[in-house]
């Protein structure tokens, strides 16, 4: 979904400017809705609810297992929003690499994620999920190392590569 939307904003602003990229999105919306009103079955009710925050709190709190998987997603979505936030200008301004080196290093950490992901997948489901969860952030640290640590371009490519198979 993240590729196809890529390439139809890339297709929208070669036509218009960046005010027609929101007409596909509206649609895509809007299609949304009405497949999601027609494909349920249930009824709609509109009620009044209670937010009860602090018992939601002392539940989520009161599970180990919940704690753990919300730390662990908290720290993954951390670490995947600072990579793909920082690293083009990272390449860029600390290792002096060119704009379109960064952007392409850039595109290649989601292309080997989108290749990692269902093989870290179909790994977890043979060796065991956390197992595999364990694994995972110390290979991406093992590219981040990488990136961090050599100048040369292939060097650099690999460490984003193997940062991208661990994320």
């Amino acid at each position: 979904g993240g590729m196809l939307a890529a390439g139809v904003a890339v297709l929208v602003l070669a036509v218009g400017g960046w005010r027609l990229t929101f007409l596909p999105v509206a649609g895509v919306l809007v299609l949304g809705i009405v497949g999601f009103h027609r494909w349920s079955r249930e009824e709609y009710r509109l009620a009044w609810t209670s937010l009860d925050t602090l018992g939601t709190a002392r539940r989520l709190l009161g599970n180990r297992d919940l704690v753990v998987l919300l730390a662990t997603f908290s720290l993954f979505s951390f670490t995947w929003q600072g990579v793909t936030g920082f690293l083009p200008d990272f390449l860029q301004v600390q290792k002096g690499f060119s704009e379109t080196f960064a952007s392409n290093a850039f595109a290649g950490l989601f292309v080997v994620a989108a290749v990692s992901t269902p093989v870290a997948g179909s790994l977890g489901d043979r060796l065991g999920h956390a197992r595999v969860g364990l694994l995972t952030p110390l290979v991406s640290s093992v590219g981040l190392a990488v990136v961090l640590a050599f100048d040369g371009r292939l060097a650099v490519l690999a460490g984003v590569a193997v940062l991208a198979s661990g994320i």
